[in-house]
C-alpha cells in the first residue's frame, strides 16, 4: 500500500511541530519574577541618578523627586505660572534651562534610553482664579488652562538649543493637562 501525499505531509508536519515543541522546551527561559527585579533595578538606578545630580537643587526649586513613580514635581506655583495665564513666569524658564538639559541627558542614556516609553509633562491648575463659573465652567476653563501650560512648557523644552536628543525627545515626551484634578 502506497501512503498518500497528504498523509505522509501530514505526518511530516508533526514530527516538525514535535521538533519545534522540544527546541522551545529545552531554550533557558527568563521568569518573570526575574524580568521584575531587572525592572525594579534599572528603575532604583535611574532614580540615583537623579538624585545625585539634582539633589542641591531640588530645595531651591521647591521641588521633589517621587522614587517610587519617578516623577519630578515642582510645588511653588507662584514660580511657575502667573495666576489663570499660561506664560511661564521668567524664574520657572531659568530653572527649565538649567533642569531640563541635565535631565534629558540622564534619561537618553544608552542603558536607561531603551526602557522610557513616556515622558509626561503635566499640569494641573487650582480654581483659585476661576471666581464666577460654575463647577463645570471651572473644571472645562481649568482643564483648557493646564492644557495651554504643558504645551507651553513642551514647546520651550522643544525649542532649546543645548538638547541633543531632539528626534527621540519628540517619540516620547507628552503634554497633558489635568485642570484642578490629580492635584
Amino acid at each position: 500500500h502506497w501512503i498518500s501525499t497528504a498523509d505522509m505531509m501530514s505526518g511530516l508536519m508533526l514530527i516538525f511541530m514535535y521538533l519545534f515543541i522540544a527546541f522551545i522546551a529545552a531554550m533557558p527561559q527568563e521568569s518573570s519574577a526575574s524580568i521584575i527585579d531587572d525592572y525594579q533595578d534599572m528603575k532604583d538606578e535611574l532614580y540615583m541618578e537623579l538624585y545625585r545630580e539634582f539633589r542641591y537643587d531640588l530645595p531651591e526649586w521647591q521641588a521633589e523627586i517621587d522614587k517610587k513613580n519617578l516623577i519630578i514635581s515642582f510645588h511653588e506655583p507662584e514660580i511657575l505660572f502667573e495666576k489663570g495665564k499660561d506664560i511661564i513666569k521668567p524664574l520657572f524658564r531659568e530653572i527649565l534651562d538649567d533642569f531640563f538639559p541635565r535631565y534629558i541627558k540622564i534619561l537618553a542614556k544608552r542603558e536607561f534610553r531603551p526602557s522610557i516609553h513616556e515622558i509626561r509633562i503635566e499640569g494641573h491648575t487650582s480654581t483659585e482664579w476661576n471666581y464666577n463659573s460654575t463647577d463645570h465652567e471651572a473644571y472645562i476653563n481649568n482643564m483648557n488652562l493646564s492644557q495651554k501650560r504643558t504645551s507651553k512648557v513642551l514647546n520651550y523644552l522643544l525649542e532649546m538649543k543645548k538638547i541633543k536628543y531632539y528626534k527621540w525627545m519628540r517619540t516620547n515626551i507628552v503634554a497633558v493637562g489635568y485642570s484642578s484634578s490629580k492635584a
